[in-house]
C-alpha cells in the first residue's frame, strides 16, 4: 500500500506554501499568547560560565520568536508573496513605512510589542485609559502581562490580518499552494489560536465540523504531494480531535493542551514529509481499536466470504482438471468428466484455474493487509487525553476506514477555495 509516487513538479512549491500558513499561525499565536502557550524546558535560555548548545525547544522565547519571523520572511520571499505595506492599505502606520516590506514590519511590531510587555513586567504602566485601569504601580509589576493591551499588539494583528488577506488573494491562481497555504495555517491554529481563557468557544471554533470539512478538503487536494498513507492518518486524528473539543470534560483532562500540541506537530511533519505515517510505530506503542477493527471486518464480510468461496471453487475445478477425482459411483464419475469436458472446450486449463485462485487469494490478503495497517497508521498518529467515559468508534470512522481498505478514495467536487 505504501508504493513509491513521483512528486510533482511544484511539489517544493506548494511544501513551503503549507509551511507559510503554518508559520504565520504560530508567530502571531507566540506574540499573541505572550508565554502562556509556550511550554519551554526548565532552564531554556539561561546562561552559565560554560553555556550548551540548546537543541531548537531549548531555545528562549525571545529567539524562537526571531527563529519564526526569519522562516516567515524567507518563505515569503520565495513564494513571491512578501509586499509593501502601501499595499497592504498600511502606508502610514510609521513614518517611511511605504518603502518597507510585510516581513521586515513584523520584525519591528514584534520588538515593539515585546518591549511593552517588558515593560508591564517591571511595572512601569502607562496610565489607564478606562474604567478597567488599575491606578498606580505600586504592585511592583506582580499582574501577568497583557500583550493584547498594548497598541503595537493591535498593529501587528491587523498587519497580519491584511497580509494573510493579500497571500490568499494572491494564490487564487495558484489552487495547490492556497490549498497547502490555508491547511497549514488550518492544521497550526488548533494549538497557536487556542484561547487561555476562553477554552470552551475556542475549541468548539477551532476544532469545528465546518473547519474539520473544510480542511479535510484541503487535505484532498493535496493527496498527489503526500505520502499514500497521510491523509487516512490526518483525517482520522482530526475526526478524533473534533470529538474532544466537543465534550467539555475531555478536553478538561490533564494535559490535553499538551497532547494537542503534539498531535499538530505530527500533522505538520506528515504533511511536510519529515515523517513517513510508518515511521510513528516506532515513537509510540501502538494498539489498534477493537471496536473500529471489528467494524471494518464486518463491512468486509460478504466480499470476504464471496472470494473464500471463490477461491474453493477455482481449486476444486483446477483439481478436476488435473485428473484428482474423488472415490465416488459411476454416475458420478460420469458427471465430473461431463464438466471436465465443459471446462475444456471453454479453454479453462487447470495452470488457468490454479492462477486465478492465487489472484484472488493474493486480493484477499491484500484488502485484509491495508486494513490492519489503515487501522495501525490512524491510530499511531493520534495523540490525545484518555476519554473520560469510554466511547464507541462512530459509524463515519468505520464506512471512512472501510473505503480506504477496499481502496476506495473519496472523490472532492472543486468548490471555491474561498
Amino acid at each position: 500500500m505504501t508504493t513509491e509516487r513521483e512528486a510533482p513538479s511544484d511539489a517544493a512549491k506548494v511544501r513551503q506554501a503549507f509551511r507559510l500558513g503554518w508559520t504565520i499561525a504560530e508567530l502571531r499565536g507566540r506574540y499573541r499568547l505572550g508565554g502562556r502557550h509556550v511550554a519551554l524546558p526548565e532552564g531554556s535560555g539561561a546562561k552559565s560560565k560554560r553555556p550548551a548548545l540548546p537543541l531548537a525547544r531549548e531555545r528562549s522565547e525571545a529567539e524562537q520568536k526571531r527563529e519564526t519571523q526569519a522562516v516567515l520572511k524567507s518563505l515569503a520571499e520565495s513564494l513571491e508573496l512578501d509586499c509593501t505595506m502601501s499595499k497592504l492599505g498600511l502606508g502610514q502606520a510609521a513614518p517611511g513605512a511605504d518603502d518597507l516590506h510585510a516581513a521586515k514590519c513584523v520584525r519591528e511590531y514584534g520588538r515593539e510589542l515585546d518591549d511593552d510587555v517588558q515593560s508591564q513586567s517591571a511595572g512601569v504602566r502607562h496610565p489607564p485609559e478606562g474604567p478597567g485601569g488599575r491606578e498606580g504601580a505600586d504592585d511592583g509589576g506582580q499582574d501577568t502581562p497583557d500583550p493584547l493591551a498594548t497598541e503595537a499588539w493591535t498593529k501587528l494583528a491587523e498587519l497580519l490580518y491584511r497580509w494573510d488577506a493579500h497571500i490568499q488573494d494572491t494564490l487564487t491562481t495558484r489552487p495547490s499552494e492556497a490549498a497547502a497555504y490555508q491547511l497549514g495555517r488550518g492544521l497550526a491554529e488548533p494549538y497557536w489560536a487556542l484561547e487561555p481563557d476562553n477554552g470552551e468557544e475556542s475549541w468548539i471554533f477551532l476544532l469545528s465540523d465546518e473547519r474539520r470539512t473544510f480542511l479535510k478538503r484541503q487535505l484532498s487536494r493535496l493527496s498527489a504531494y503526500t505520502a499514500e498513507l497521510v491523509p487516512v492518518a490526518i483525517n482520522q486524528s482530526l475526526d478524533d480531535w473534533c470529538e474532544v473539543a466537543n465534550n467539555a470534560k475531555w478536553r478538561a483532562q490533564p494535559g490535553a493542551r499538551a497532547d494537542l500540541h503534539r498531535q499538530t506537530l505530527v500533522w505538520r511533519d506528515l504533511i511536510q514529509g519529515e515523517r513517513e505515517p510508518t515511521d510513528l510505530f516506532a515513537e509510540r506503542t501502538v494498539r489498534v481499536p477493537t471496536g473500529i477493527l471489528l467494524g471494518v471486518l464486518r463491512s468486509f464480510f460478504w466480499p470476504l466470504l464471496i472470494g473464500v468461496l471463490g477461491i474453493a471453487a477455482l481449486v476444486a475445478g483446477g483439481l478436476l482438471l488435473a485428473g484428482v477425482e474423488p472415490a465416488t459411483s459411476t454416475n458420478s464419475s460420469t458427471a465430473t468428466s461431463t464438466v471436465i469436458a465443459v471446462l475444456g472446450a471453454l479453454g479453462v486449463t487447470a495452470a488457468g484455474a490454479y492462477a486465478r485462485a492465487k489472484g484472488l487469494a493474493l486480493g484477499v490478503i491484500g484488502k485484509l493487509r491495508n486494513l490492519y495497517l489503515i487501522t495501525l497508521v490512524s491510530s499511531a498518529a493520534t495523540i490525545r487525553p484518555k476519554a473520560p467515559v469510554r466511547s464507541k468508534p462512530g459509524k463515519r470512522a468505520v464506512q471512512e476506514l472501510s473505503q480506504l481498505a477496499s481502496g476506495v478514495n473519496s472523490q472532492v467536487t472543486r468548490e471555491s477555495f474561498y
